[in-house]
């Protein structure tokens, strides 16, 4: 019995408790949960007018308020931009800005400052396009006493300007073999320093600004990036000291497996100021740029020309053509020369290997040139250089010459297949030019020439004339000394006489020769006139030579003709030329050109550009080299002289 009370005493407490928490649900009134800390806000007081143009150094102010504590104090970012310059009508843009209070990272890139004012330096250069004028925003946030930020910032955007951007200087030093001392040279971009191959040298640089001061250094070389030594442009940055502004030296071993190759070395600095604003690095314009020119390149003479040519009395001859007295010499036409040159490496430079020696090698290059036209040749040979004349360091190269005038250059390769910088050269002129011994004019006595104005059979003999050449005006004067009109054509209007055409003509006749240094065959094989008068337009012009069969004799008939007016009422009309002779008559300069060179013929301009290659020991021959040929008509190059004559047409009545 006692234990059956026990129980229902315990289940009345347990329904009387259920009770009671009931009733107490069903009183309790529903309320919002209690904000025991609002934000903070955040206000700029003073800061550079927005979007607009500021120093890169800018003094800015700013305070916080809160409602239920105090600001204890901030945190602020800087970055290129921000999203809106209209939070309040774009707030879902704006949110995207940097907020430390809903972004953990943006948090993280925060940095914290009790002071309610300070001087920051916001990045006033655009490294991508180089332009003095960046776009900035500067952000901060209020922090109160129990640790709440400001969920909406205080934000600014303007552009900061920078002066200027860094400028780098450049010095070398190079270790000097025969003193042993460090020799140092500022960098001339003009005149570039050249090192041996393997000796190793230092670069030291140097960066200035005008907006404070050089925060950082980076350099490329090798295709590497450094400090550090990595790929692309990116990587960190050498940190200078900045009081005494530091220079810096990089020690460049050239040594072993660190030996620089044969070629323009380029070494690369970008320093980077306070301001953001980065140096200028461009291999075209060389700013921000040292060049060093590694291992000096070899030197190369011409020493002389050996010919081998066959004159106009068959006896082949041979000799020496001296390039040496700096005279251009003239060579015989399709002569054969050999020419002869040396090269050697640079005293100066480092050699890797001497036992035995790396033989130097050659190519070479012509040009020439005739009036207007102009060839060159690329340089022969034009796979790779030549080393045709084993354990030594003279070689040679032979060619046809042609009726040019000719250039030609060579240059050595030393061991690391580096080309002489300034090849040697030479000028000489191929083809002798011809030589006009004399000349005459003749005229013809035809003394019934107005009985018969058409038949040709009554011209006779030519009588040789002075400077002086007389022609008759009356057609029934005749005179043995006198060139008379060979015929006269009736000018009218409409039938009525006014006047006459009267004809004349005379002889041209020269006589020339080839040089005789020029090959059996050779002579003037062509020739050109003209004549001009104070008023010439009836005198033929040449524009092309005329070629005549019989080499080294022109003969040429020139025609003219004299208009006399009539007068039937007056017959001394027809003396009006005799007292008042046309211009076209008196003073004559005749004007005679002589050509070597036909027409047709042609020229095989030849040259070996790869060398025949003999044993070193049985001199028997390895590789027959190989001839370039350009087969050309060579009439408009040809060698020329000219004579001028000059005589006097004069009236006679």
């Amino acid at each position: 019995m006692v234990r059956c009370n026990v129980k229902r005493i315990l289940e009345l407490s347990v329904i009387l408790l259920m009770l009671v928490l009931i009733l107490l649900a069903s009183c309790r009134k529903e309320q919002d949960p209690l904000d025991r800390n609002r934000a903070p806000n955040t206000i700029l007081t003073s800061a550079p007018p927005e979007t607009t143009e500021a120093d890169y150094r800018v003094h800015l102010y700013w305070h916080g308020e809160d409602a239920d504590g105090v600001v204890e104090r901030y945190i602020w970012y800087i970055t290129d931009t921000v999203m809106t310059l209209d939070p309040a009508g774009e707030p879902d843009i704006e949110i995207l800005d940097w907020n430390p209070a809903h972004r953990l990272d943006d948090f993280l890139k925060g940095r914290f400052t009790h002071r309610k004012d300070t001087v920051i330096v916001f990045t006033g250069f655009d490294k991508e396009t180089g332009v003095m004028l960046n776009r900035q925003a500067f952000h901060i946030a209020a922090i109160d006493d129990a640790g709440r930020m400001d969920e909406n910032p205080a934000r600014l955007q303007f552009f900061a300007r920078v002066k200027g951007i860094p400028e780098v200087e450049f010095w070398t030093k190079v270790l000097d073999r025969e003193s042993g001392a460090w020799i140092e040279r500022r960098f001339d971009p003009l005149d570039l320093d050249t090192i041996s191959m393997f000796t190793p040298f230092y670069i030291r640089f140097f960066g200035r600004t005008v907006n404070n001061m050089v925060t950082g250094y980076r350099w490329v070389y090798g295709g590497k990036v450094y400090p550090g030594g990595g790929d692309g442009e990116s990587g960190s940055w050498y940190i200078p000291t900045v009081s005494p502004p530091e220079t810096v030296e990089v020690y460049l071993d050239n040594r072993g497996n660190k030996v620089l190759p044969s070629a323009t070395f380029y070494f690369k600095v970008i320093a980077r100021d306070e301001a953001g604003a980065w140096s200028k690095s461009d291999i075209s314009t060389g700013k921000g740029m040292c060049f060093i020119v590694v291992n000096h390149d070899p030197d190369t003479r011409i020493l002389r020309g050996e010919l081998r040519y066959t004159p106009q009395d068959g006896v082949p001859r041979e000799e020496i053509v001296d390039f040496t007295d700096g005279l251009p010499d003239t060579l015989p036409y399709r002569s054969v020369l050999t020419l002869h040159y040396i090269g050697w490496e640079d005293p100066s430079d480092s050699l890797e290997f001497n036992d035995p020696p790396t033989p130097i090698l050659f190519q070479f290059q012509y040009s020439w040139i005739s009036g207007l036209a102009s060839y060159g040749s690329p340089w022969y040979p034009t796979a790779r250089a030549e080393d045709t004349n084993l354990g030594a360091d003279e070689d040679s190269t032979t060619m046809i010459v042609g009726p040019y005038d000719y250039k030609f250059w060579v240059r050595a390769y030393d061991e690391q297949y580096r080309a002489d910088g300034t090849p040697d050269s030479v000028v000489f002129f191929g083809n002798f030019p011809p030589e006009i011994d004399s000349m005459k004019v003749k005229f013809f006595k035809i003394p019934t020439l107005i009985d018969q104005p058409d038949n040709p059979t009554l011209v006779s003999q030519l009588d040789t004339l002075g400077n002086v050449l007389k022609i008759g005006i009356d057609p029934g004067f005749y005179d043995s000394h006198i060139c008379r009109f060979f015929r006269q054509d009736t000018i009218m209007s409409g039938s009525e006489i006014i006047g006459f055409w009267q004809h004349y003509r005379y002889l041209l006749q020269a006589w020339g020769r080839d040089d005789y240094r020029d090959p059996p065959g050779s002579a003037i094989k062509g020739w050109m006139f003209s004549i001009v008068a104070e008023e010439d337009y009836y005198y033929r012009k040449e524009d092309d030579p005329q070629y005549d069969a019989d080499p080294n004799y022109m003969q040429q008939l020139i025609t003219f003709k004299v208009k006399v007016p009539y007068d039937a009422a007056n017959p001394d009309t027809i003396y009006s030329v005799i007292n008042d002779p046309p211009l076209y008559l008196g003073d004559q300069e005749i004007t005679i050109t002589g050509y070597d060179i036909s027409g047709t013929e042609k020229f095989n301009e030849k040259i070996r550009c790869t060398s025949p290659v003999y044993d070193e020991i049985t001199d028997t021959l390895i590789a027959p080299g190989e001839w370039c040929v350009k087969r050309r008509s060579p009439a408009r190059y040809a060698g020329r002289d000219t004579w001028i004559y000059n005589i006097r047409i004069e009236v006679v009545q």
